[in-house]
């Protein structure tokens, strides 16, 4: 007759049912998700995670997750008028709710949906994050990475943006401190080529597909990609090229890139022979480009 242990009994009881049920088990484990994003921005209670998680948790194979973010890419991830979170859960299958808190430097989001919608989401999220740092690079355009010598031009590089889009339709913009990310339009490297000279073409760049190119790769990549849909004029891509021939670094990461060959195996590959690669490359589909000339 101890109440003690009576209690203790109960609470043990409740917790064997909750176990056992599937769905108290998703309902519970959804609370537990709203209570921490809550305690993380610093509220006890918020009625629109609650409802969001009171409709979600009730639906037999559904679950809530919760993920962080910092808040000053909230605006981003919503977009204007929600359009650009409304596009996130279309693509995801998922439901989303982003809760914020203005003394918060992170916002919380929570996610419902099939383990398999809600990882999706979570890539997404995390893929627009990153392009909004310049981690990654927009599909319709280019991170240029600036070395830190080349730091104290960034006033002049910001002062350009506005003409730069005037003249191109390309948008610049700053990620981070040592970041720029050029995107939209067809002339996106003639963006960037005017932001090079700023640069005094020290700039990389990082494409979508993740890979680093010095300015003389990327002028031969740009023309080599217009190539396939057609034969092109070298004169137009001449401006992509850097005023200054590259040292004999750059030419064998340049030739290799070109002959889709592994630099370091080839590190000790004369340089006149992999000219002459190159050069007969061309009938194998492969063109030769202004840069490689």
């Amino acid at each position: 007759n101890d109440p003690g242990t009576t209690a203790r009994f109960q609470r043990v009881a409740e917790a064997y049912q909750v176990l056992s049920s599937p769905l108290k088990r998703a309902q519970y484990d959804a609370t537990l998700v709203m209570q921490k994003a809550c305690g993380n921005l610093g509220v006890q209670h918020d009625p629109r995670a609650a409802a969001f998680v009171q409709r979600h948790s009730a639906a037999a194979g559904r679950e809530v997750q919760g993920l962080q973010l910092e808040s000053r890419h909230v605006g981003n991830l919503v977009g204007k008028n929600g359009y650009q979170l409304q596009q996130l859960k279309q693509q995801s299958g998922a439901d989303i709710l982003v809760l914020q808190n203005q003394l918060s430097v992170y916002a919380q989001v929570l996610i419902a949906g099939t383990t398999a919608n809600i990882q999706r989401a979570k890539q997404l999220i995390q893929a627009c994050v990153a392009e909004l740092t310049g981690m990654q690079a927009p599909r319709d355009g280019v991170v240029l990475l600036v070395p830190q010598q080349s730091l104290v031009k960034m006033p002049l590089v910001a002062a350009q943006f506005q003409a730069i889009f005037l003249q191109t339709g390309a948008a610049a913009r700053f990620a981070t401190a040592d970041r720029i990310v050029v995107q939209g339009g067809m002339r996106v490297p003639q963006a960037v080529v005017q932001l090079q000279w700023i640069l005094e073409w020290r700039g990389h760049l990082l494409l979508p597909n993740g890979t680093q190119m010095d300015p003389w790769t990327y002028a031969h990549f740009c023309e080599a990609a217009a190539n396939t849909t057609g034969p092109v004029m070298r004169e137009h891509f001449a401006i992509l090229l850097p005023p200054a021939d590259p040292d004999a670094a750059v030419v064998r990461h340049l030739m290799c890139f070109a002959l889709g060959l592994v630099k370091e195996a080839n590190d000790k590959t004369p340089l006149v022979e992999l000219a002459i690669r190159a050069m007969q490359a061309h009938h194998a589909g492969r063109p030769v480009t202004g840069a490689l000339v």
